[in-house]
């Protein structure tokens, strides 16, 4: 046990030296995509920054729901700040409408949300994984817009 706690000493100071490179990456990150000017939110829904279940309570039993999850997802999103790399607590409740097996059903709870940076170092090193998806993600909104508003230009010279 002792061996262990030793170890652990030596471990810490590499590891909050590494986390705190973390930030300044991350808020690097933030730069860049502002430079850009998207002006889009997205959230990346799955795989989640972290994933919990917790045991439902007498009211969600009562009206059938059989599981609930408290989720974190990374997202990108107007901030009080201005736009950023963010993190949206989501709550999921699943259950059967009416008791019926046949008919699931997801209930999002969106809870609040708050800048990347400023949240735990678990949660901002998870993130590192998931940023490829989110700008995956971030992309494909994008072109979604500019064929909508291609579109939209294209309808409106027709009138």
């Amino acid at each position: 046990m002792l061996e262990s706690l030793r170890e652990l000493k030596t471990i810490a100071p590499r590891l909050n030296e590494s986390s705190d490179s973390l930030n300044p990456i991350l808020s690097q990150i933030n730069e860049q995509l502002n430079q850009m000017n998207l002006g889009l939110t997205v959230w990346l829904d799955a795989p989640p920054l972290i994933n919990k279940g917790i045991e439902p309570t007498y009211f969600q039993k009562k009206h059938r729901i059989y599981s609930v999850e408290e989720r974190e997802i990374l997202g990108y999103t107007k901030l009080k700040s201005g736009w950023g790399l963010a993190v949206k607590s989501v709550v999921l409740e699943n259950g059967y409408f009416e008791g019926d097996e046949n008919c699931p059903f997801t209930n999002p709870i969106d809870g609040d949300v708050r800048p990347l940076l400023e949240c735990s170092r678990d949660i901002r090193t998870n993130s590192i994984e998931l940023l490829p998806r989110l700008f995956d993600l971030l992309k494909d909104k994008a072109e979604k817009v500019i064929n909508s508003l291609e579109s939209a230009k294209a309808l409106s010279s027709q009138i």
